[in-house]
């Protein structure tokens, strides 16, 4: 199904519109004073990053085409931090997904995957989670914080 979809909409195109639907708009007012930002509505990003959750966890084709989309997760990256935990589990879920070895063949995959996920920050990101109020957004993010950290710190 990922495959299909990707190749109907394109890579490209699938994923600037999933970004745009997770990105806040900006409302330009009369004046410049009177210009808003609104964040996406929480429902729409808690589905958008389901949709990558699960390309995250599916062949590692697609977990590297998801980890090269790295405006994407720098979006994913700011809501590590959000309000809402529906909204922090996904982002917890979408590190562990790329940096988990499913077998031997994809150690490497997973390594290139953690390196760039390290780069953008995500470790800095999930450590600050690990005094977050929910147990689940804890515990997942200390399993990516292991995961990725296992990755990175192999020679």
């Amino acid at each position: 199904m990922i495959e299909y979809v990707l190749n109907v909409l394109g890579q490209k195109d699938f994923f600037d519109i999933i970004l745009d639907r997770i990105r806040p708009k900006t409302i330009a007012g009369p004046t410049l004073k009177d210009t808003k930002t609104m964040p996406a509505a929480s429902d729409v990003i808690i589905n958008v990053l389901y949709i990558i959750v699960h390309i995250a966890a599916s062949l590692p084709k697609f977990r590297s085409v998801v980890a090269a989309q790295t405006n994407l997760l720098r979006q994913i990256l700011t809501f590590l931090n959000h309000s809402n935990r529906e909204i922090r589990v996904p982002c917890c879920w979408i590190a562990i997904n790329l940096t988990y070895t499913d077998d031997e063949s994809d150690r490497v995959g997973c390594r290139q995957r953690a390196q760039e996920l390290h780069k953008l920050g995500y470790l800095t990101k999930l450590g600050a989670l690990g005094e977050d109020v929910d147990l689940d957004v804890r515990e997942r993010a200390k399993t990516a914080i292991d995961l990725i950290g296992a990755h990175v710190r192999q020679p």
